[in-house]
């Protein structure tokens, strides 16, 4: 009903906020159940004796023995199967409970919290006698001057006096304006002095005034229950001192259907500053069945614990801002606006916990307070006659369209206008305004910063609007952006400094010639741009701004930048020069591939005119024969306006080197495979043996400061058998995947592989091995390019392996062997053509075709333990003897005749490999085996362990 449940799921509890209950009614309860234990105040009456439950006159006469939800929230309804019960016949709960249950009762043994605010710091303070089962003004005056004391900024009151008769200590309407003259008398004219603010305090409105403008209090009073049209006397104080509206709200009571429950008082003549809440809840206790309860007395603890939820939203909000905001967001019940019987209408939590509705009440002073780095949001629609004044250091977001016809003046801290803003504006020399977007606003008037923001992400180029004339002080900063315009409806009066970023995809393609870029529009610009004391620019990765121009027009006057773009690969050329030594290479070859992307991008626009960023939403289509331009132009736009500190990044990914790295490193894996069957070939069992192997790699390429990582496994099944007294053959398949990863980039290769070797023994002379291997991959590449863009591609290729050794076995020691062995292997890399997705600066890559020739020489020793088992060292070289090139020729995906190669890490051509080793004997035919090899060099290096079983026939 009071539309709770954003405010729930947002996370707010009342955490941080302190909450003052001024009740009566004391119990047990109070102290025992844990709902409320430990928030207790006593003694705040001179006359207090004992505690003794309290029953209001609002509770129905009888139980209707149905359940009741809670009405205060339709979201966390207490339900149980027990029948509700009436307050008064649950002698260890009283009203002050209750009431502080529906502000901030915790939960409970996993039961819904009854309380609105569960996480609130509550100070109950306990006003009743003890006897008479009424509460004393004086001790509701010095609860008061407590909760002041301690900083408590919200205080809930359920009671109140009428026009009824009373005691002697309470007054009624009759005399409450003698007692507001009573009180200001007191005061003693505005006598601040210890006795002054003594004697004010000695009158409950005295007190209520004091409080209200010394310690930033809101008081929420019930209505109470007379039936009367008019409410609770002490709710009365702003009707005799206006600028106490700020620090009182009256609530009047509703039924579920929004009608005014029967009992409660209307607001009356405090309709300005009242509102309506449900009267009746049903609240349960540890050990108790559900209470049913009614009245305005629980009202006004609704409104208390949402005004704690709103305060912890926003802890800077004062008095005057919490009631604003509680009040102008509630929904509108009853005749249309703001009426004598509901006053601003239904309490709307879900709304008042997006600020403010309306600026009624005269200026908003937002003080926010804190640092630049904080930001609040109001997100409804304001209206109103009001203004808004801004301070503090922190940032204020208005999201909403908004209508306040008030003067906006921002004196500290940051404004952002995320929507349409009527009022005029004024940044004084601390204060900054930030228009996000194509916000709009009216007349502005600046000595401190005005901020031109981008909100739209796709590069589209958005206008901010001032509805009015535009007077940029001296000692000011306008901050706008390449391609973003500022239009003024009427005169523009330039001044101060001009800060121009060349930088965001929104400032449009730029060419070699040059072109005009408008950022101020104006009907007259009174001052022309020499009146900018200071002309700043960052400068883009390749936008060169070279001067600001004056133009005039039928429509207006305009300021321009003249801006052209730089060469991308002198650019990078200058960047490979500050970038790690493993970089360099990469940078400089994206650099030449950029360049020669926009010289066709210049050469598309002096053959037919493409879109604007403006327009560039679809892909041009007017040029026969030649692919769509516009996403082409937004990328390298994007790239053209980057930071200039991200070129090194930049140039790099626009090098796609993760396709070579990733291949040469496959390929080396490859080799590895082989290799373990050149090395089972040297098994001389006889007979026929079935293979089971599993392989895990691990590689790391470093140099100069740049990383790339290799992780592979890879699972072999064969046979290997004699074929003849002196010849071994043996093939086996394997299924291999293996990941790259370097900067931006990574790769994901599987591959299925066939490797087979033959070994002849001629004797003392020594052996010879053939060895080939042929395997197809599939390489999926993720990666960034550009200045914020991805991309992802995949290839297919093949690598065939052929190799021929030969080698001589010399004895070694008493029962090992020393083999020399050495030869060559040829590697035949076949690449399919690719074409990558997401972006138009992805690569389009030509097939590959690279043929390597690698030496190869080595050392292996072999020493058996026993009968059973062989111990293994081998050491060794690769050498490729010509250079092993897997770069990609091709071009950017968004070109149609630019082209380039990808970039390469410079793997090392010579690798230093090792490896230990056994091979065991463990009977019945069955063998097994365990490796470790290493191959690298001082860049590169890559360790790889292997296990196996095999069974002999």
């Amino acid at each position: 009903m009071i539309n709770l449940k954003p405010a729930i799921e947002a996370g707010y509890t009342g955490r941080g906020v302190e909450v003052g209950i001024v009740d009566t009614g004391e119990s047990v309860g109070s102290i025992s159940f844990p709902e409320l234990y430990g928030r207790k105040e006593h003694g705040y009456n001179e006359n207090y004796k004992n505690y003794t439950a309290y029953m209001r006159k609002e509770a129905p006469e009888d139980g209707d023995g149905k359940d009741i939800e809670a009405s205060f929230d339709d979201e966390a309804v207490i339900e149980t199967e027990a029948k509700p019960t009436d307050i008064r016949h649950v002698k260890e709960i009283g009203h002050i409970d209750v009431v502080s249950h529906i502000i901030g009762g915790r939960s409970v043994d996993g039961r819904p919290a009854g309380g609105i605010a569960p996480d609130a710091t509550l100070h109950i303070m306990n006003t009743h006698d003890g006897t008479k089962n009424e509460i004393m003004s004086a001790a509701i005056r010095n609860a008061w001057v407590k909760l002041g004391e301690r900083g408590v900024r919200i205080v809930n009151n359920s009671f109140g006096t009428t026009s009824r008769a009373g005691t002697a200590d309470h007054f009624q309407i009759a005399n409450s304006e003698e007692q507001y003259r009573q009180a200001l008398l007191a005061y003693s004219g505005g006598d601040k002095t210890d006795e002054g603010i003594r004697l004010m305090q000695q009158s409950d409105y005295g007190n209520l005034s004091y409080h209200i403008r010394n310690k930033n209090m809101l008081f929420i009073f019930s209505a109470s229950n007379d039936a009367q049209a008019q409410p609770n006397t002490l709710t009365l104080l702003p009707f005799y001192e206006k600028d106490a509206q700020k620090g009182i709200i009256t609530v009047a009571g509703v039924d579920r259907s929004g009608e005014k429950f029967n009992g409660s008082n209307h607001c009356g003549i405090t309709a300005m500053w009242c509102l309506s809440a449900p009267y009746e809840a049903s609240v349960r206790f540890t050990r108790t069945n559900p209470i049913q309860i009614a009245g305005t007395s629980f009202s006004a603890p609704i409104v208390t614990g949402t005004a704690a939820l709103l305060l912890q939203k926003y802890p800077w909000m004062s008095n005057d801002n919490l009631r604003t905001t509680l009040l102008t967001t509630a929904q509108d019940i009853g005749a249309v606006g703001v009426d004598s019987k509901f006053g601003w209408g239904l309490l709307d939590a879900g709304k008042a916990m997006n600020g403010p509705a309306s600026f009624p009440f005269g200026d908003f002073t937002a003080d926010t307070k804190g640092t630049s780095d904080i930001a609040y949001s109001f997100r409804n629609d304001i209206s109103g006659t009001g203004g808004l004044i801004k301070k503090g250091g922190s940032q204020l977001q208005l999201h909403g369209n908004n209508t306040y016809t008030g003067k906006t003046i921002i004196e500290g801290g940051s404004l952002v206008l995320y929507g349409n803003n009527k009022s005029d504006m004024r940044v004084e020399t601390k204060g900054a305004l930030i228009y996000n977007g194509a916000a709009s606003g009216g007349s502005l008037n600046s000595d401190g910063i005005v901020y031109l923001a981008d909100t739209d992400r796709s590069g589209a180029n958005e206008t901010v609007h001032i509805k009015g004339d535009l007077q940029l002080g001296g000692e000011g900063t306008l901050y706008t952006r390449l391609g973003k315009l500022l239009k003024v409806d009427g005169t523009a009066m330039t001044g101060g400094k001009l800060y121009m970023s060349a930088r965001g995809k929104g400032a449009g393609y730029l060419n070699r010639t040059g072109q005009r870029v408008p950022f101020l529009s104006a009907a007259k610009i009174g001052r022309d741009y020499s009146f900018f004391t200071n002309i700043e620019t960052d400068g883009g990765l390749l936008a060169s701004l070279d001067s600001v121009e004056k133009t005039a027009g039928s429509e207006g006057d305009t300021l321009s930048y003249y801006v052209r773009r730089g060469n991308a690969a002198r650019t990078a050329s200058a960047a490979a020069h500050s970038a790690p030594a493993g970089l360099k290479h990469a940078v400089e070859q994206g650099g030449s591939n950029l360049e020669n992307l926009m010289v066709e991008l210049d050469a598309s626009e002096s053959s037919a005119t493409p879109e604007t960023v403006e327009t560039a939403a679809a892909d041009r289509t007017d040029m026969p024969g030649i692919r769509p331009y516009g996403a082409t132009f937004r990328a390298a736009a994007a790239v053209q306006h980057a930071n200039a500190a991200d070129g090194v990044r930049i140039f790099n990914s626009l090098a796609a080197t993760v396709y070579a790295d990733s291949t040469a490193a496959h390929a080396d894996m490859q080799g590895r495979r082989l290799k373990a069957v050149s090395d089972g070939l040297d098994h001389n069992a006889t007979g026929l043996r079935v293979i089971a192997q599993t392989q895990q790699d691990g590689g790391t390429w470093e140099q100069g400061g740049v990383e790339g990582k290799m992780r592979g496994s890879t699972q072999t099944v064969g046979i290997a058998a004699k074929t003849g007294e002196n010849t071994t053959a043996a093939a086996t398949l394997g299924m291999g995947h293996s990941t790259w990863s370097e900067n931006s980039a990574n790769a994901k290769t599987d591959s299925i592989s066939l490797f087979a070797g033959i070994r002849h023994d001629a004797g003392d002379i020594g052996y010879l091995k053939g060895l080939f291997s042929y395997g197809r991959y599939k390489n999926s590449i993720s990666r960034s390019t550009g200045a914020d863009e991805h991309a992802e591609g995949s290839v297919n290729g093949t690598l065939m392996q052929l190799g021929a050794l030969g080698g001589v076995n010399v004895p070694f020691a008493a029962t090992g062997d020393l083999t020399v062995e050495g030869g060559l292997r040829y590697d035949l890399l076949k690449q399919d053509a690719f074409a990558e997705k997401g972006s138009a600066l992805g690569w389009s890559g030509n097939s590959l075709t690279e043929g390597t020739l690698v030496g190869l020489a080595g050392l292996k020793l072999s020493q058996p333990l026993s009968d059973k088992a062989v111990l293994f060292a081998t050491a060794g070289v690769e050498r490729d003897l010509n250079g092993r090139d897997y770069t990609v020729t091709g071009g950017f995906t968004g070109a149609t005749a630019a082209t380039g190669k990808t970039g390469a890490r410079n793997m090392p051509h010579t690798r230093l490999v090792a490896g230990l080793g056994a091979d065991v004997e463990f009977g019945n035919g069955w063998n097994g085996l365990a490796r470790y090899s290493y191959a690298g060099s001082k860049q590169y290096g890559n360790h790889s362990g292997r296990v196996g079983v095999g069974y002999r026939f």
